[in-house]
């Protein structure tokens, strides 16, 4: 396996090619390992981005996300209550319930007045009796450019990491873990984005070719718990993508 890999980096380093297959499998889902990486290898950052949101399921079987402003709960504190024209104070459940307001235009006028009558006390939250599963999610976005140019926004090879873990809150609550990472690398030139694609095509089972959007192609690629997606440039070299999702 150490022959192996050597070859990989060795090969890499004769060719123009920063990281071989192996590696870009080793840092796809570690952010902080793989912002190391960039800065040993002299690249230069373009941005790094975090973000918080949720994710749900329900009982139904459908599930949604949404961001920190909006938190999934399914304590009835947080229903909507409203003051309905009739007189009667009615919650969003039960406006739902008794099919009061299905396109939402008495709601409409009565929220230009400043209803919901709890809105401040619920403000952030956004309830929905029939979550069965509620997930928090911590995203972490890192680009970099090899030998980047920030004035024309150019780069030999463009690097885009996103890492998303998550924790269980609801029923039960479970530690932050690895959720799923998406990696994008656009090889410029094409001469060394071919000589990645020959790697993939060695070491990964062939699964299809679709197509893309433009006229353009996709092929698909496995990897053990990885998909892997080529698709040349529009106008240059070509991409490589890994995507792996916890089990």
């Amino acid at each position: 396996m150490k022959l192996t890999l050597l070859f990989f980096f060795l090969s890499a380093a004769l060719f123009g090619q920063q990281l071989s297959f192996e590696e870009l499998i080793y840092y796809s889902k570690d952010v902080k390992k793989f912002e190391q990486r960039m800065f040993g290898l002299g690249n230069k950052i373009i941005a790094i981005k975090k973000s918080e949101g949720y994710s749900y399921s329900t009982e139904g079987g459908g599930f949604g996300s949404s961001t920190s402003e909006s938190i999934p709960t399914k304590n009835p504190y947080y229903d909507e209550k409203w003051l309905f024209p009739s007189g009667e104070t009615l919650t969003s459940t039960q406006i739902k319930a008794q099919r009061l307001d299905e396109n939402f235009e008495i709601r409409k006028r009565l929220r230009k007045l400043g209803q919901p009558l709890n809105k401040d006390s619920i403000n952030g939250y956004r309830y929905d009796s029939h979550l069965s599963e509620i997930f928090k999610t911590i995203g972490a976005k890192s680009s970099f450019g090899q030998n980047y140019n920030k004035e024309n926004e150019t780069a030999l090879t463009f690097y885009t990491l996103r890492v998303v873990k998550r924790e269980k809150i609801y029923p039960d609550k479970i530690p932050y873990k690895f959720w799923y990472s998406n990696f994008d690398i656009f090889y410029v030139d094409r001469d060394i984005y071919l000589i990645a694609l020959r790697e993939v095509q060695a070491a990964c089972e062939y699964i299809k070719t679709s197509e893309r959007y433009g006229g353009q192609y996709e092929s698909e690629y496995r990897y053990g718990s990885y998909t892997v997606k080529t698709y040349e440039g529009s106008e240059y070299g070509g991409h490589i993508e890994f995507y792996v999702h916890s089990e």
